[in-house]
């Protein structure tokens, strides 16, 4: 079976879960090769055998100032000129497909490769936990014009085989066929203890992830005077955020740092999310804009893991107290178990229907 994985360009999220599911589809057997096709394949630093890498872009995604605060004005610009192209890429794509003979298209979370996939006779699978139809739907209290992009969208999606659902999912009820899979995520082999050792952590230090994916923190002014002197805060390379209190750790496997840390402070998102809940470490999150997967993201997150929100104007102050003594006072034993390891849940139902 040759597939052709296309991942969203949104993010880190999209690719960072996608390629945990591509490396568990290439042990099969039945898998003879995946290409992954994204603007966000620099993400992939190794070389695995049956993958193959294609820069390509087939959504838009939102446009965001920084990773808390969303640019609704230049995602519609970008969306109405890719409508207008939308054509000659899907008739560019499905020659491309066709001519490298593929078995099925697996879309985490662009639309057009349903539409790809009739177009080449090729049977199609959505992988996410929302639809861009409906994030664009949301925003046609902005401007009419989303609405109308967002109805051709959920027609485009309706083309899809089949889709398999992750958690945190928002609403969908355009697809023809779904199957309910695991949390998928990216994770650590190391255990708290040994994660810790890895970054030198002093025991005696309460350590802070600032973990904001790829639109950094831009722009913004922090007090940096009221981090007590116990707490420590940490990044990886984050952009816009900078300042010699930072640990900045780069070039480091990310879940080892999650693991390690006390507490991943970040705007919730589906990849930092599925990262934390492996890693077994706490989540203050705060406000990401008027995105519509954000309530679906909490409602789940409040339900299944130690987590409290946090003002922006605390955030940037700095103001961790009350969020820790919420998540301290968790009873672990009330919250609700997510299925996991949606990885081998995907491989499986390929196997099954295709």
């Amino acid at each position: 079976m040759k597939i052709l994985y296309y991942v969203s360009s949104h993010g880190y999220g999209h690719i960072s879960r996608s390629y945990e599911i591509i490396r568990k589809l290439v042990t099969s057997s039945a898998v003879h090769s995946v290409t992954i096709a994204s603007d966000r394949i620099d993400f992939i630093q190794d070389n695995p055998a049956k993958i193959s890498l294609r820069k390509a872009s087939l959504d838009v995604g939102v446009f965001q100032r920084d990773s808390i605060s969303l640019d609704i004005d230049v995602t519609l610009q970008h969306l109405e000129a890719f409508e207008k192209n939308k054509n000659s890429l899907m008739e560019a794509e499905a020659e491309y497909a066709i001519q490298e003979d593929f078995d099925l298209i697996l879309s985490d979370s662009a639309s057009l490769p349903f539409i790809i996939g009739i177009e080449a006779k090729i049977p199609t699978i959505f992988i996410g936990n929302f639809t861009w139809d409906y994030i664009y739907s949301n925003f046609g209290k902005y401007n009419p014009n989303f609405s109308v992009i967002a109805n051709i969208l959920k027609i485009e999606y309706s083309f899809a085989t089949s889709a398999f659902i992750l958690p945190f999912h928002c609403p969908m009820d355009g697809f023809m066929e779904m199957h309910k899979v695991g949390l998928v995520g990216r994770r650590s082999n190391l255990d708290k203890e040994s994660a810790r050792a890895k970054f030198n952590f002093n025991k005696h230090k309460k350590y802070f992830l600032f973990s904001f994916g790829a639109y950094g923190l831009k722009d913004i002014v922090w007090n940096w005077e009221s981090i007590p002197d116990d707490w420590i805060i940490v990044c990886s390379e984050l952009a816009g955020f900078e300042s010699d209190q930072i640990l900045n750790i780069p070039q480091t496997y990310y879940p080892d740092l999650v693991r390690a840390v006390d507490f991943v402070v970040t705007k919730p998102g589906y990849g930092i999310i599925s990262e934390s809940i492996y890693a077994e470490t706490p989540i203050i999150y705060t406000d990401r804009g008027d995105f519509a997967e954000y309530p679906h993201l909490v409602q789940t997150l409040e339900k299944s893991h130690p987590s409290s929100y946090i003002s922006q104007t605390d955030l940037l102050r700095f103001s961790f107290s009350e969020c820790i003594a919420k998540i301290q006072d968790t009873d672990r034993n009330k919250l609700t178990k997510l299925a996991l390891n949606g990885e081998s849940d995907i491989l499986a139902l390929i196997l099954q229907i295709f």
